[in-house]
């Protein structure tokens, strides 16, 4: 899968990504997107929340902007 994944980065002229990054990437995505905790955990095949907590959820944009203090 990385040889054919790091195929199709190179074809489509980005950098190389790995399925970690993917998957990490997603779980960031969908967590800003709203989706709850506990199903993301489902979707990555976590038996509990805290795994997501501390490594895989990142925020994704800012949430207050500091132009404003």
């Amino acid at each position: 899968m990385r040889h054919q994944l790091s195929r199709i980065c190179s074809t489509a002229g980005v950098t190389p990504i790995t399925p970690y990054e993917l998957r990490h990437t997603a779980a960031s995505l969908l967590s800003d997107a709203g989706v709850p905790i506990e199903v993301l955990a489902d979707l990555l095949g976590h038996i509990t929340t805290t795994m997501l907590e501390q490594v895989y959820r990142h925020r994704v944009r800012k949430v207050i902007d500091p132009g404003i203090w």
